[in-house]
């Protein structure tokens, strides 16, 4: 029943044996983040394990593991709305302040907004003035209370199932290895210690639920060059396919670090932020665009220089310029370890090499358009100048909006989920595509 699925399978065992995961009810305990031989972590290896066996539970007992996915959706406590109400304040001659009683919310829990801005009391006093003026009103609650009767039915159902069923659900329910594993990009506060104050160990005290990467506490380290570096340089080497599911902890010079930009763009690219604390905003127009997709039409194969490539085009350009105004950040961006801005700079290269959108380019004479893929020359090049492309014709498209919290209390409020969306390729097998 994870609410976020990751992709470490294809990581060698060598490398998932010695990736440790931290609990997050084992910070509770913790004054101080510990370093990587002295923590009491879950091996990668062994969380994949144990979560296949949930895996197969779910399988054998399909019907009964629907419900509690259903359950699990539902209760959390991430605000939802739930109700609205109109105010017409009439225009007055003579200017006066009015009083409004608002109806009693319909949910436990609930808060009102009036303009995006929380309230406390019912009772308003607005001032009237020449012309009407509307002002609108909104409620929203926890999920578990908005959808309070629909959870007991769920439970109901589980409650008549079979006993093995509910003993295998309750297995699931309960287990530690249903939890997500979390990624967290941090800047280190010195050389031998990222957290010297534990400040990022108080913001990491408000997940809930989850496993997480946490450099120093997770992988292997080295503070001296005798030290052997080759179990840290395995892990490295693998970065791509660790950086997944990431809260992002902001700090002053975050976007001054290689690591940390490096981090914010791979994880940008795959659209697998819950938590953004820096928000900064060429980076969130960049996974903005990357999950934006132009409409598959019907005729898609028979006229290819149409309007839906023109839109590709526009979002590819859109991709091409954030990403031209990020790796600028990267080439002067700070590294504690010297050596690692060359390995850094080749897993940019495989994040390019990639995500970054094929080139398109229209051929008039033939009326469509060609595909051409970046040259490893040119994603080489990209750290020293900018990338270039003949976009020819563009169809301009609303981006989408990609819903990242900007803290830790509401990103474990939301169960750490993602809101991507479907793609056209998706929308059309599930029964076509509706411009």
């Amino acid at each position: 029943m994870s609410a976020i699925s990751t992709n470490p399978e294809s990581l060698p065992k060598g490398v998932l044996e010695r990736v440790k995961l931290i609990h997050s009810e084992d910070l509770d305990a913790w004054t101080c983040l510990p370093s990587y031989d002295q923590a009491n972590g879950t091996a990668y290896a062994h969380y994949l394990a144990e979560a296949a066996k949930l895996r197969a539970l779910e399988n054998q007992f399909s019907q009964a593991a629907k419900i509690l996915q259903n359950i699990f959706e539902l209760e959390t406590d991430e605000f939802v709305d739930c109700g609205s109400h109109r105010i017409d304040v009439k225009p007055s001659l003579w200017p006066s302040t009015k009083s409004f009683t608002l109806p009693e919310p319909a949910y436990r829990n609930s808060i009102i907004t009036i303009e995006g801005q929380p309230i406390e009391q019912r009772s308003l006093q607005l001032r009237s003035g020449w012309e009407q003026k509307t002002v609108h009103v909104s409620y929203s609650c926890p999920k578990r209370d908005r959808f309070s009767d629909e959870i007991a039915g769920l439970r109901s159902t589980l409650a008549s199932l079979s006993e093995q069923e509910q003993q295998a659900m309750k297995l699931i329910a309960k287990s530690r290895f249903n939890h997500p594993v979390l990624f967290i990009s941090h800047r280190w506060g010195s050389n031998v210690h990222p957290d010297p104050h534990a400040e990022q160990l108080a913001k990491l005290k408000q997940l809930k639920n989850c496993f997480m990467i946490y450099d120093y506490t997770s992988f292997p380290q080295i503070f001296h060059e005798r030290d052997d570096r080759h179990d840290l340089n395995l892990v490295l080497n693998y970065m791509n396919n660790l950086v997944s599911n990431v809260v992002i902890l902001g700090s002053p010079d975050y976007l001054q670090r290689g690591w940390c930009i490096y981090e914010y763009l791979a994880s940008s690219f795959t659209g697998s932020l819950v938590c953004d604390e820096v928000q900064d905003p060429t980076f969130v127009e960049l996974r903005d665009w990357v999950h934006t997709y132009a409409p598959i039409p019907p005729t898609r194969f028979l006229f290819r220089d149409s309007k839906e490539s023109m839109q590709q085009n526009y979002i590819n350009d859109a991709i091409l310029t954030a990403v031209n105004r990020i790796l600028p950040l990267f080439k002067d961006a700070a590294f504690s370890v010297q050596h690692d801005r060359s390995s850094v700079s080749q897993l940019l290269r495989l994040v390019l090499k990639e995500r970054l959108p094929s080139k398109k380019e229209h051929q008039p004479y033939l009326n469509e358009w060609k595909t051409v893929e970046w040259t490893e020359q040119e994603l080489d090049d990209a750290f020293e100048r900018t990338l270039t492309w003949d976009a020819g014709e563009r169809g301009r498209i609303a981006r989408f909006k990609m819903r990242v919290p900007d803290s830790i209390e509401t990103a474990a409020r939301r169960r750490f989920r993602l809101d991507l969306p479907k793609s056209p390729l998706q929308l059309w097998s599930e029964g076509g595509w509706r411009a």
